[in-house]
């Protein structure tokens, strides 16, 4: 096919399959220009412009988001359709615990898991003993005390007002 000739529908739908398929496999822009420049396929190069091919792009990301729930975008369209695609691929090659590995992962992105309860760390930090020490006994009584003081009595006068006083 010259560069001047037209596509047929079928030519461009079967190349935004590919190129689809390329960006689920984790594949961006200079990924999809390399394979249509190689020909990929067994075919003959595409012959199309940089501006065509974000077009393939476009049309595959409204495939995949179409394949997926609407709502939730095309980050987790894209995740959603990859594992798919994934766990296909891993079940073909007989690889069980690979397929195993992304039909849990899938299934914890499709919210199928009861989602996990968040354990505590220990204060172990300069913030969690701060914490502590405020919640304690002792801190308690002297905040208490401090509310009590009058304000002037709170006033914290520069080091050289200190001196001047004790002379």
């Amino acid at each position: 096919m010259n560069a001047m000739a037209k596509s047929s529908k079928r030519e461009v739908l079967d190349r935004c399959e590919q190129v689809m398929m390329i960006m689920l496999d984790g594949g961006e822009f200079h990924d999809v220009r390399e394979y249509a420049q190689s020909s990929g396929d067994g075919k003959e190069p595409w012959n199309v412009s940089s501006g065509q091919l974000r077009r393939y792009m476009e049309h595959a990301w409204k495939w995949i988001v179409q394949r997926t729930e609407k709502d939730r975008g095309k980050t987790l369209a894209r995740h959603l359709l990859g594992r798919r695609r994934w766990l296909a691929k891993a079940i073909e090659q007989g690889d069980l615990r690979t397929a195993i590995a992304i039909a849990k992962d899938l299934a914890e992105l499709e919210g199928v898991y009861p989602a996990k309860k968040l354990v505590e760390k220990p204060k172990t930090d300069l913030l969690g003993r701060v914490e502590e020490l405020i919640g304690s006994p002792a801190m308690k009584e002297v905040l208490a005390n401090i509310q009590q003081w009058e304000p002037a009595t709170l006033a914290i006068s520069a080091p050289e007002e200190q001196e001047e006083k004790q002379a």
